[in-house]
């Protein structure tokens, strides 16, 4: 399965080593997601492309890959988790499920549950149409054995967690509606810059992490890990906690560029 992947890379001298580098990292043989070491996946990193990073994360047999998840990092979850004193965790969004798989071995005293609608099981989903025109061979996600299919809010209602946890929530305003659900907690895994949910979402009272939790995640942009990281974790507030807050946002307000826009009538 792994040498499937590696032939779809464009052929050039010197980078086929690079490649099953990372192959290694981020796949057992049969083709199935594992945690990497840090140090192991943070030298595979450092030796790719722009290019081929992005075709083995958002185009290979096997993609799409966002959050890279280490064993040091799921280890730092685990004890952010013990430090809030949650006992019930819902992942939504999961995707193949290796987070709560890893989370749940890490914590065995945690009840971890994982989620998703899928919709992104169809490649096209996650699209945009000059994409779609491009590329005609891309995989669909396939959602893991320990993830259920359903909705976010089905399954919050469903399995009544303390804590929410997502990372690289797809485009929209999907956290919105997480802060506001019947939760203690809402933990975001993203990037900065805009590149993954929505600035607008500081209007809810929130903390960044910027502890050893955010060090130790690794994802999708990460090409040289050692110079750079681009992941930031937010730890929302949800209604069922005493400091939640939503600030109404007003004309003049920073945030206010951030707010959802209303199309105009055509």
């Amino acid at each position: 399965m792994i040498d499937d992947v590696l032939r779809g890379f464009p052929a050039r001298k010197g980078r086929v080593a690079a490649r099953a580098q990372l192959a290694r990292a981020l796949w057992n043989k049969k083709g199935e997601r594992k945690l990497a070491g840090e140090r192991e996946l943070d030298d595979a990193l450092a030796r790719q492309s722009a290019e081929d990073l992005d075709w083995l994360c958002e185009l290979s047999p096997l993609a799409p890959l966002y959050l890279l998840p280490t064993r040091r990092f799921v280890n730092a979850l685990a004890r952010q988790l013990r430090a809030l004193q949650v006992t019930r965790v819902l992942e939504v969004a999961a995707g193949d499920g290796l987070l709560s798989r890893s989370l749940q071995r890490a914590a065995p005293e945690l009840e971890v549950h994982a989620s998703d609608s899928g919709a992104w099981t169809d490649a096209k989903a996650r699209m945009t149409r000059a994409e779609r025109e491009q590329h005609h061979d891309v995989p669909g996600l396939r959602l893991g054995a320990n993830v259920v299919q359903l909705d976010a809010d089905k399954a919050i209602r469903r399995f009544r967690p303390e804590l929410v946890l997502c990372s690289w929530l797809p485009p929209g305003h999907m956290l919105d509606a997480l802060v506001r659900a019947r939760v203690k907690y809402v933990l975001e895994l993203g990037a900065g810059g805009g590149i993954t949910g929505s600035v607008y979402g500081w209007r809810f009272a929130h903390e960044f992490l910027e502890g050893e939790l955010e060090q130790s995640a690794r994802c999708r942009l990460d090409l040289r890990p050692r110079v750079e990281l681009h992941s930031r974790a937010t730890l929302y507030y949800g209604r069922a906690h005493d400091s939640y807050y939503e600030e109404q946002v007003q004309r003049g307000d920073w945030l206010y560029q951030f707010r959802p826009r209303t199309p105009r009538a055509r």
